[in-house]
């Protein structure tokens, strides 16, 4: 799609823009193959469990490109705003550039799974975007009861919001963590909700393998989980390393750390601070009890 306007509503169990409704048994439908955005205007609403582009109910996105345009994209009973339907997974998912706003909904991520599906292999290089989860969601990552893995941002300016126990950037809600996320660039603004952190393990989630090397990072957790790492009352261990950038990160209320670990976490963190070739800025704050 080229310089164009496009606005779609799925029909009942269908996304805006991809899948209809299906299963896991399905060979086609309920599952967005590849689609590419460039330069459009689109606004996109997902139903009955549909992702507002990626996935129908139950289905999955195997592989969306966004490379610029205006593009609105709203999950509906629990699809993701961009990602996987209620049910399934949000894979692949690519932003170079645009402005994107994505919201999931009842447990969909703003990007990436749908309510009990992972977020995996998302990567923003550019743009302006706003991804908001919805009721367990994280804004980009795992919605609620799944993981994120392999979230990379290099550039942009990025604002993730989690709700009720999702992280902002990682792992949705009820004891699901983000592994391998990883910032090199760009302005990131995450912040938590109901014991998510603002970046790793969504409440009872951890936060592994996080690496900041460049960019200005802002992360708040709440409610006992941390700014940067493990969720609240996280069963597993978080790993943070920071080698370069601005990064400012503050704990949620009930003792979480700044960076590294929620609230009653039940294994100890590791974190890593150490300049390397890049300018580098930490402020760390607990907001205590």
């Amino acid at each position: 799609m080229v310089n164009s306007s496009v606005k779609s509503t799925g029909g009942e169990g269908g996304a805006g823009i991809g899948g209809g409704a299906g299963d896991t048994s399905a060979d086609i439908h309920g599952f967005l193959g590849t689609m590419n955005i460039t330069d459009s205007n689109v606004n996109a609403d997902g139903s009955g469990g549909g992702a507002g582009i990626g996935g129908g109910k139950d289905g999955s996105c195997m592989k969306t490109t966004i490379n610029g345009g205006t593009v609105n994209a709203n999950g509906a009973d629990g699809g993701a705003g961009i990602g996987g339907g209620n049910g399934s997974n949000g894979n692949n998912i690519i932003i170079n550039g645009g402005n994107v706003t994505a919201n999931g909904d009842a447990g969909g991520a703003g990007i990436g799974g749908g309510k009990s599906g992972n977020g995996d292999t998302i990567t923003i290089t550019g743009g302006t975007v706003n991804a908001t989860g919805g009721a367990g969601g994280a804004g980009i990552g795992g919605g609620n009861d799944e993981i994120a893995e392999d979230i990379t941002i290099t550039g942009g300016n990025v604002t993730a919001i989690g709700d009720a126990g999702g992280a902002g950037i990682g792992g949705g809600g009820n004891g699901y963590g983000g592994s391998r996320i990883t910032i090199s660039g760009g302005t990131v603004n995450a912040t938590g909700n109901e014991g998510g952190a603002g970046i790793g393990g969504g409440n009872e989630g951890c936060g592994d393998g996080i690496t900041i090397t460049d960019g200005t990072v802002i992360a708040t957790g709440d409610a006992g989980g941390a700014g940067i790492g493990g969720g609240n009352e996280s069963y597993y261990s978080s790993s943070v390393t920071i080698t370069g950038g601005t990064v400012k990160a503050t704990g949620g209320a009930g003792n979480a750390a700044g960076i590294g670990a929620g609230k009653d976490n039940f294994e100890d963190s590791t974190v890593t601070i150490n300049a390397t070739t890049a300018n580098l800025d930490v402020t760390a704050t607990t907001q205590g009890t």
